[in-house]
């Protein structure tokens, strides 16, 4: 603290903040019990708790701090000096960080006396409840908000901050349900008198009073709080009157409502209004002025042109006469022609909507569905009928070359039965003859032939396979397609698709046309063909699980060379970065993992969404500094420098978030009050921040084994509060959809679909492991258990029945056993706090318990393979495995200091022999790969041999082709070196002495 922080009242202050800013703080004392003795004054006081509360103060002096905070709380008169409230606000900030609650308590409430002895004293107390709004002391917040609304009744803006608050308040969990429901429907009481009001005053041709909606923001605002606390009906009403609809002077056209209208006329079902307000808009969106521009564009939205559509269908299956039928498809299509017609003037990206319903509308005009759409489980889903395929054709033919044609086209070709598959899959194959890569717009167009290709041929058929009984009951599945006998994934059509998209990948990469024109920044058009090929590799490992060293590493090798390769041609694309990244981590190339994570350029949100894709499980694949530099890379962050980047973010990001709140206020922007306290309230309790405890918990142990940890060292200062009780809520703030992905609509994202690329990151698996972390701890610490902390313990573990009866969702075979065995230390340990002098024999239940599973732990480290690379499912069995022996190491310490009588011999044998057998492996595994020979074995797998199918043959030869042999013996060199850096952290593994 500076006196810049606090300005100087008086020159007598100034020898006082001298001493402070020079850390003199007797000095400081002296000088203000001096000036208290002629005169004691509120600030003085406050100024001497200030330096007291400093943390080179003696703790003596810091205690009575807090003493005397809380006796301000029952002062009288109350505090009134603001700078006072100021100093104490810092002084407890100082003594007691990150404790909201406490803040609320006592200086919440200095804060609110000082409002209520001062009510007209509009700055100090706007200052007042930004502090409040600032720590999330909302119940203060409230109370100042109501007092500066009744103060000064003349400012229509306090009336809309005291709603806001209120509702606020409501929506906010720490809260009781009881005191929640009571401000919320507050809110929509104040507000709903607020509407009546303005529309009486409208309807009278009246100015609108103070207490009022004025703005389109509080109409927003209205709707928010109605459509928690009132009824869809009540909001329609409010949609269609004439002074608080879209259309209303006071809403200014305000395209949120039309959305909303639209959205609430679709869900309740309303098709005649909705259909006729959406040709209202559509008609309007390409309607131009007097100057013969169009200036509402906007209304022809998809979600309009969607709920045209939709409306029309519905009206056209009830019962009504066929004229009327007909002239809702004439009003539809003349909509749909008038926007596309080329001097409409509409714009581009707008007709793209008008094609896609017409694309849409002609499909379903062709085919007559079944009252269910989601039925796929025969061929009956549509009944055949002329002119299918032709809406499908026709706009590949017309819009194919748009880079989202794909997803476009995807829904209605599902659609289709098995036979019209095939059909189609035949017409794309031929029309594809007549594509020339001369420029980027043929590209794309055969990119997305190549996706429905894929559709057709691999997401489709194999989502159809996981349904039929032969696939559940493990026999011969025949392909759809080729009508090969073949697994979940036919392996001759997907070799096929995969040789023919990376020849065609090699032309467009060859030929300089393409190029041409790009920025440096740019994709590379041709990118998603060496993604679709990367793909087919992919899944044709996948007769079982892939197994590095057997048939399937070439696959595995091939589809991480070629997008590396793809990387080199076109640096920008995100998707093949991510893909990169997770087959690298599969292999246990962290190194090269790490530097395609950095070619991500990570920044502020993405430290929370993205962070998973590499730093989940990321201590038991690389806990250790990187030794490794890759070529092109900058320098690589240690994976512990890298969490510690990621938690600083948080403090940083709730800082923001809660300047913009306040700037939202002043503003009169309430709808982003409420969506950026409800973005914190999810981040708060943020998947990502939970990982990085978690993972840096695990690396220090190891790195720094010597080092007592506390929760604050790991990171549990930015967990919610009970974050391992399974009752907590988590946010799943991942960001899963980045990943590429062409599969179909109700089959998962491609990376989900193989644990091996994603493993589940499950809210089980979270609370499981922070379960391990809290005892590993309270074992660490070096006061002993106390009785609180037994409490807590057992209290957490609660939740073990719960994890029972969900089969322990989304934790592996090491996780679970280390689940496992924590829970047998710790019902042991609160067993034996129970009744310190019971002695529990040898063997007790719990004892038996963990000694079976540190010998089966013991009998995954031995079935794991010697021979390079260690995947990452192997590297996290070692390293798991070394962690959890040494816990219960520290626990039969724990017991052999507390609790003398209880024998854990059998305990301390299982887990010096789990460490020996861990220590054996990494030696052997170290020794194999430092033998050498791996560069040529790497070359050689990629290359593939005689054994191999002809599909494969072609596949192999159609890489070879594009990849040449000098990238490939450098990138087999950096996979090397990587793999020899990935070991490098068996070095920690210690015998115990």
């Amino acid at each position: 603290m500076s006196n810049l922080d606090f300005p100087i009242r008086d020159q007598q202050d100034a020898p006082i903040w001298n001493a402070i800013e020079a850390k003199n703080y007797k000095q400081a004392i002296k000088a203000i019990d001096k000036r208290v003795k002629k005169k004691s004054t509120e600030y003085l006081e406050a100024l001497r708790i200030y330096v007291q509360s400093r943390p080179f103060s003696p703790e003596a002096e810091r205690s009575h701090t807090l003493i005397y905070l809380e006796k301000l709380r029952d002062r009288s008169p109350p505090l009134t000096d603001i700078d006072a409230i100021g100093l104490l606000d810092e002084a407890l900030g100082a003594v007691l960080p990150n404790s909201p609650d406490d803040w609320a308590r006592i200086i919440g409430e200095l804060r609110l006396q000082r409002v209520i002895a001062q009510p007209k004293d509009e700055d100090v107390n706007k200052m007042c409840l930004y502090e409040c709004l600032m720590k999330g002391d909302l119940d203060h917040a409230e109370k100042i908000a109501n007092i500066l609304q009744k103060s000064l009744p003349d400012k229509h803006s306090y009336y809309f901050w005291n709603i806001t608050i209120k509702f606020l308040y409501s929506r906010t969990a720490k809260y009781s349900e009881e005191d929640r429901t009571r401000w919320g429907r507050l809110a929509f009481a104040f507000i709903g008198k607020m509407a009546a009001d303005a529309q009486k005053a409208k309807a009278e041709q009246k100015s609108l009073p103070v207490r009022s909606i004025h703005t389109p923001q509080e109409i927003l605002l209205l709707h928010l709080i109605t459509e928690a606390y009132g009824t869809t009906e009540k909001r329609l009403q409010y949609l269609s009157d004439p002074y608080l609809g879209p259309e209303s002077t006071i809403a200014k056209g305000d395209w949120q409502l039309w959305r909303w209208k639209i959205e609430l006329l679709r869900n309740s079902q309303q098709w005649k209004v909705l259909f006729d307000t959406a040709r209202g808009l559509l008609a309007r969106a390409r309607t131009k002025d007097d100057s013969g521009i169009i200036v509402e564009e906007r209304f022809s939205d998809w979600l309009v042109w969607e709920g045209f559509l939709r409306s029309a269908k519905e009206l056209s299956e009830t019962d009504i006469p066929m004229s009327e039928i007909k002239s809702i498809h004439d009003s539809v299509n003349s909509e749909i022609k008038a926007h596309l017609e080329p001097l409409s003037g509409v714009g581009k990206s707008w007709r793209r909507n008008a094609s896609l319903a017409k694309l849409k509308f002609s499909f379903e005009s062709a085919v007559p569905f079944l009252r269910n759409p989601n039925e796929q489980s025969s061929d009956s889903v549509l009944v055949e009928g002329s002119g299918v395929l032709s809406p499908i054709l026709e706009y590949l033919l017309h819009y194919g070359d748009a880079t989202t044609a794909y997803i476009d086209l995807q829904p209605s070709v599902e659609k289709l039965n098995r036979e019209q598959h095939k059909s189609l899959l035949e017409k794309i194959t031929i029309s594809r003859n007549d594509i020339k890569l001369n420029h980027a717009k043929e590209v794309t167009k055969l990119v997305n032939s190549y996706k429905l290709s894929y559709l057709l041929t691999s997401s489709i058929p194999e989502q159809r396979k996981m349904i039929i009984p032969a696939y559940q009951s493990d026999q011969q599945l025949v392909c759809d397609i080729c009508s090969t006998p073949s697994s979940l994934f036919c392996q001759q059509c997907l070799l096929k698709l995969g040789q023919s998209t990376i020849e065609c990948y090699k032309v467009a990469i060859t030929d300089g046309g393409v190029a041409k024109g790009l920025l440096s920044t740019d994709r590379h058009p041709a990118d998603d063909l060496v993604v679709l090929s990367a793909m087919c590799l992919i899944k044709t490992s996948l007769g079982s699980a892939p197994s590095i060293g057997g048939p399937n590493a070439s696959h595995i090798l091939r589809a991480t060379i070629l997008l590396e390769f793809a990387w080199t041609r076109s640096k920008h694309n995100f998707q093949i970065t991510l893909l990169l990244m997770k087959l690298y981590i599969y292999l246990g190339c962290a190194s090269l993992a790490m530097r395609a994570y950095q070619r991500l350029g990570i920044k502020q949100i993405q430290q929370d969404t993205l962070s998973f894709s590499l730093l989940d499980r990321i201590s038991s694949l690389h806990p250790h500094p990187f030794s490794h530099q890759p070529e092109d890379a900058a320098k690589l962050l240690e994976p512990m420098e890298q969490i510690v980047e990621q938690q600083r973010y948080y403090p940083q990001a709730f800082n923001h978030m809660k300047k913009n709140i306040w700037r939202s206020f002043q503003e009169g922007s309430y709808c982003s009050v409420i969506q950026i306290t409800e973005a914190q309230e999810t981040l708060s309790r943020s998947m990502a921040s939970i990982l990085s405890a978690i993972e840096s918990g695990r690396i220090l142990r190891l790195i720094a084994p010597k080092i007592s940890l506390t929760p604050a060292l790991v990171g549990h200062d930015v967990l919610p509060l009970d974050a391992e009780m399974y009752d907590t809520a988590i946010s799943d703030t991942n960001s899963y959809d980045v990943f590429p992905s062409f599969e179909a609509s109700q089959s998962p994202r491609f990376v989900s679909q193989f644990d091996f690329l994603q493993p589940e990151i499950s809210k089980l698996r979270i609370h499981a492991s922070l379960l391990c972390e809290k005892l590993i701890l309270i074992l660490s610490s070096e006061h002993g258990v106390s009785p609180a902390e037994k409490k807590e313990l057992l209290r957490s573990f609660e939740l073990l029945p719960k994890l029972h009866e969900e089969g322990f969702k989304g934790l592996n075979r090491p996780e679970l056993i280390t689940l496992q065995c924590s829970e047998a230390m710790a019902y042991t340990m609160c067993e034996l706090l129970e009744d310190k002098q019971k002695e529990l024999g040898e063997p007790d239940a719990f004892g038996l318990r963990i000694h079976d599973k540190l010998e089966r732990l013991n009998e995954v480290i031995g079935g794991i393979p010697e021979t390079p690379p260690a995947r990452q499912s192997d590297l996290q069995s070692l390293y798991m495995g070394y962690d959890i022996g040494n816990t219960v190491l520290k626990f039969a310490k724990y017991l052999a200091t507390n609790h003398s009588k209880h024998n854990s011999s059998r305990w301390r044998e299982a887990a010096l022999k789990l460490i020996k057998a861990i220590v054996e492996k990494s030696i052997s595994i170290k020794r194999k790969i430092e033998e050498g020979g791996l560069i040529d074995w790497v070359v050689e797998t990629l290359s593939g041999d005689n054994s191999v199918s002809r599909e494969e043959e072609l596949f192999n030869n159609a890489i070879g082709e594009t990849i040449d042999d000098d990238f490939r013996e450098i990138w087999a060199g950096e996979v090397i070196e990587s793999w020899k850096d990935s070991i490098e952290g068996f070095s920690y593994f210690k015998l115990p002495s």
